[in-house]
């Protein structure tokens, strides 16, 4: 018999813990021996504090903190998870990605915001529209900016991922485009 895992899902940016791939997978689990969790990041669909992707690779690090996990996220949560991953080798056993936000330039906030990368360069706070079911999101130049620096795929060379990655993406996909995950895809070789 195959022993539990414990499984945490991360959403992306703009949507929520009761998205449908979140609910759809917490039906799927319930069926199953294995734990499964949808992880709330602080301060969701907050209109006063600024979203920032190290503060949910922290969520994400402190949960996973003492056990070992597999985690399943989507967009913007896959940057998240990918960093946690690097940082907790020994927490995060597999990492299972759909649409993964990576491999991303300033100007992909206006495939959501038509305008909005001129409007951050402007020095605007913008609100990231939800999602159906999901959470708005304050976005500013810096955070976006910090986004972008702070991807795994922005490193020169390895990326130090010692777990299995498997990658889904869509071809139409309007936010993402499946050739960043490809671009993932084509440097996974050198994950270990």
């Amino acid at each position: 018999m195959r022993e539990m895992m414990n499984i945490l899902y991360c959403h992306g940016l703009g949507s929520s813990i009761n998205n449908r791939v979140g609910t759809s997978l917490m039906e799927y689990f319930r069926k199953t021996p294995h734990y499964f969790e949808r992880l709330l990041y602080r301060n969701p669909g907050s209109r006063h504090v600024l979203w920032n992707i190290s503060e949910w690779r922290e969520d994400i690090e402190k949960r996973v903190d003492g056990q070992e996990w597999v985690v399943v996220a989507s967009s913007a949560g896959c940057h998240a998870a990918l960093n946690a991953a690097r940082n907790r080798p020994n927490n995060i056993k597999g990492l299972f990605l759909f649409c993964p936000g990576v491999s991303l330039s300033f100007d992909y906030v206006d495939n959501i915001i038509p305008g909005g990368s001129v409007a951050l360069r402007k020095g605007q706070t913008l609100v990231h529209p939800a999602s159906r079911g999901g959470h708005e999101a304050l976005v500013n130049r810096e955070q976006l900016q910090h986004y972008l620096d702070s991807c795994v795929t922005t490193a020169d060379g390895p990326i130090d991922i010692r777990c299995p990655v498997s990658i889904v993406h869509g071809t139409k996909d309007q936010a993402y485009s499946e050739e960043h995950s490809i671009d993932a895809l084509e440097r996974s070789e050198k994950w270990r």
